[in-house]
């Protein structure tokens, strides 16, 4: 029979519904949430025994995954872990001033060819023609950018001054912007700086 073996939830996805657990020495194991026991939701750092197991590609699977509060790591109380690290990339945004909407488009591009139009040919019916064409152009123009109106710059971040970690935001209130070091978890704040 296959012992059990004891590690810590890495990371999870609610949304996804799966996750990995580490375990020392030892490759992470993959999970699916329908081999957690009971109705707990897997959350990082939770402390877990598990059958270990192999998916069909080879790679380590956990199985039969329950929850063991005794082997939970000791935490510091002046980190507070209970709130959530989301590790998304933030950016400074800017706006685009070579940007094109399509009014814009239309009118400059239909403008553009009513000139080309009035001093390039004689008749107002192919010089309308003209001017009509380069609006659909300008249309096109228009809405074939990619960056939109705003354009993305630089990633936000902050140097961790507890353990020297890059620190991601959590949240932008109040002219303040919260970080978080997905190393150690650690909490701190700065004023956000316009630019």
């Amino acid at each position: 029979m296959t012992h059990r073996e004891a590690g810590h939830i890495k990371w999870f996805s609610k949304d996804k519904g799966y996750g990995f657990i580490q375990v020392l020495e030892h490759p992470d194991y993959f999970f699916h949430v329908t081999q957690v026991q009971g109705n707990r939701i897997p959350s990082p750092s939770d402390a877990v025994t598990f059958l270990p197991g192999k998916r069909a590609d080879g790679l380590p699977q956990a199985l039969e995954i329950i929850f063991v509060p005794a082997f939970a790591p000791k935490r510091d109380p002046k980190m507070r872990s209970e709130r959530p690290y989301f590790g998304k990339q933030t950016f400074k945004y800017r706006e685009n001033e070579s940007y094109l909407t399509v009014p814009q488009g239309i009118a400059t591009f239909a403008f553009i060819g009513f000139v080309i139009g009035y001093f390039a040919f004689d008749g107002w019916i192919l010089r309308i023609i003209i001017t009509i064409t380069f609006g659909v152009l300008g249309r096109y123009a228009a809405l074939s950018q990619k960056d939109g109106p705003y354009i993305k710059g630089e990633e936000i971040t902050s140097t961790c001054l507890k353990c020297g970690g890059i620190g991601q935001v959590t949240a932008r209130v109040g002219g303040q912007i919260g970080f978080q070091c997905p190393d150690c978890k650690s909490f701190w704040k700065k004023r956000e700086k316009h630019t």
